[in-house]
C-alpha cells in the first residue's frame, strides 16, 4: 500500500504523508480504511466550531490536525514533542494545499512550567512519551504559553498526549478559561507523586466549568459552560440591537 501510493495515503479528500520508519504498516492501513483515530476524528467532524482557532497537543503525523483545519478553515497551533515527526506534519499540510498562515508547528512537550524534559519515540509515532531519562532532551512549555499565540480570546483544544494532560488539569491554568471546547483522549497518569485515574481527570475538567457532551472509549468532548454562555449572550444582544430576534431564539434552541 505504501508503494502504491508512494507514502501519500488517501483518506477521503486528504493525503497523509507516512514516509517515516516511525509510521508502521498497521497505521497506514488504518488511515486508508478510515479506522485511524476514529473516535477523535468523529468528534472533530461532529463538534468542532468553525469560528474558532485550534490548539492541538500531540499532533503525531498530523492526521487530526489536517482534518480539523480542513473542517474549519481556521488557524491551528500544533504541539508535537517528537522532532522526527515535524517534517511529516509539514509535508501533509503542503500536500493538501493548506495556507502556511493557517498553521504553526511547535516542537515542544507540554508541562505545567517551562523546563527541559526527556522524550523517547520508542520506535513508533503512537508510542512516544516523556521518560525519566533519554538522550533526547526536549523543551517543555505550559499551555498558557501556547494560548498566548492566539490573538482571539477563545479557542478549541484537541489533546492526545498519553497522560501529560495532567499538566494543564491539575494546576490552576488560566489557559483553560479561554477554552470553549475540548476534545481530549484521557489516560491514567501521575503528577508529583500522585496517581490519577481517568474518572478523576473527568471530575477535574467538570470542576473547571466544563460540561461533558459525549464520550467514546477514552475520548471525551467537553464544552465550557461559561464561555458558551458569554458567547450566546453576545449574540442575543446583537440581535436585540440589529433585529432578527426570532431567528436567534431558534438558533439557541
Amino acid at each position: 500500500m505504501r508503494i502504491i501510493f508512494n507514502n501519500k495515503i488517501p483518506h477521503k479528500t486528504l493525503l497523509i504523508n507516512t514516509k517515516s520508519l516511525l509510521v508502521n504498516n498497521k497505521t497506514v492501513a488504518l488511515i486508508y480504511f478510515g479506522k485511524y483515530e476514529k473516535d477523535e476524528l468523529e468528534f472533530v467532524l461532529k463538534y468542532l466550531p468553525k469560528e474558532l482557532p485550534i490548539v492541538e497537543l500531540g499532533t503525531s503525523i498530523g492526521f487530526i490536525a489536517l482534518s480539523a483545519v480542513k473542517q474549519t478553515n481556521n488557524k491551528i497551533i500544533c504541539l508535537e514533542a517528537n522532532k522526527k515527526l515535524i517534517p511529516l506534519i509539514e509535508e501533509s499540510f503542503k500536500l493538501n494545499l493548506v495556507d502556511p498562515k493557517q498553521y504553526q508547528i511547535i516542537n515542544c512537550a507540554l508541562s505545567h512550567k517551562k523546563e527541559i524534559l526527556y522524550f523517547s519515540d520508542r520506535g513508533s509515532n503512537e508510542l512516544g512519551k516523556l521518560v525519566r531519562y533519554s538522550e533526547n532532551e526536549i523543551q517543555a512549555i505550559p499551555l498558557d504559553a501556547i494560548t498566548q499565540l492566539i490573538p482571539e480570546k477563545d479557542y478549541v483544544l484537541i489533546s492526545d498526549i498519553e497522560g501529560a494532560e495532567i499538566n494543564f488539569l491539575q494546576p490552576d491554568s488560566d489557559a483553560l478559561k479561554k477554552c470553549r471546547m475540548m476534545i481530549i483522549e484521557l489516560h491514567d497518569t501521575e503528577f508529583e507523586g500522585h496517581k490519577y485515574q481517568i474518572s478523576e481527570l473527568v471530575e477535574m475538567i467538570i470542576s473547571k466549568s466544563f460540561k461533558l457532551i459525549e464520550l467514546k472509549n477514552n475520548t471525551y468532548v467537553f464544552s465550557n459552560r461559561i464561555r458558551w454562555e458569554n458567547f450566546f449572550s453576545g449574540v442575543w444582544i446583537l440581535k436585540l440591537v440589529f433585529g432578527d430576534l426570532n431567528s436567534t431564539a431558534l438558533h439557541l434552541k
